[in-house]
């Protein structure tokens, strides 16, 4: 069975936001409590929270925005989905009333 490669993509995409969040969290984490040590030292520690908070808000920002966009080609795949069923529909009754 062959997968369709945008939802294919769509999946890519799901796992990468998926990750991404995970980073995310764990650099938080990492902001909360500079002085805990952990066996792997992944995100720096930033000394200034202000700054920190601005950098978790931008990324926060960007994975809404990342959202959005993939909820809208979901959106229009289903609509463009739609409206071929409907199309295909109309095509086969004007076709099916001109044999009557």
């Amino acid at each position: 069975m062959e997968t369709d490669p945008r939802a294919e993509e769509l999946n890519n995409l799901r796992l990468a936001l998926a990750i991404f969040a995970l980073h995310l969290d764990a650099f938080e984490a990492r902001l909360k409590n500079p002085s805990s040590t952990s066996s792997i030292a992944v995100w720096p520690t930033l000394s200034e929270p202000a700054l920190a908070d601005k950098i978790v808000s931008a990324i926060k920002s960007a994975m809404l925005a990342q959202s959005q966009v993939t909820n809208a080609i979901v959106a229009t795949k289903a609509t463009t989905a739609a409206a071929t069923a409907t199309a295909n529909a109309m095509l086969i009754e004007s076709i099916a009333s001109r044999r009557d």
